[in-house]
């Protein structure tokens, strides 16, 4: 089962690549171990992916908004989902998980 269409994929990878740059930079910092035994790192680091996820998923949405559709003048339809939600959602929804992740 596809859970992406479009450029969806790149919320996923995005997420990833933010998490283990935050775990090797939170290691480095205060020690091995330190992002794995603490909750509040997990949160942050989806914070930081869900943001920038969102942010690219706006930009690519208004640039795919100002191509034409050929010669029948219509706008293009922004394309990429990730689970369904258009990318800008998708990376505000992994933002939430975040802000709960440092909540509890």
């Amino acid at each position: 089962m596809i859970i992406w269409s479009g450029v969806g994929f790149i919320a996923a990878l995005i997420t990833f690549f933010v998490c283990c740059c935050c775990e090797l930079l939170f290691d480095y910092c205060f020690g091995v171990g330190y992002y794995s035994s603490h909750g509040w790192t997990v949160g942050v680091a989806l914070v930081v992916g869900g943001a920038i996820t969102a942010r690219i998923g706006y930009a690519i949405r208004s640039e795919e908004s100002q191509l034409d559709n050929g010669s029948l003048g219509e706008h293009a339809e922004p394309g990429g989902t990730f689970f369904f939600l258009p990318l800008p959602s998708a990376g505000l929804a992994i933002a939430s998980i975040g802000v709960v992740v440092i909540a509890y």
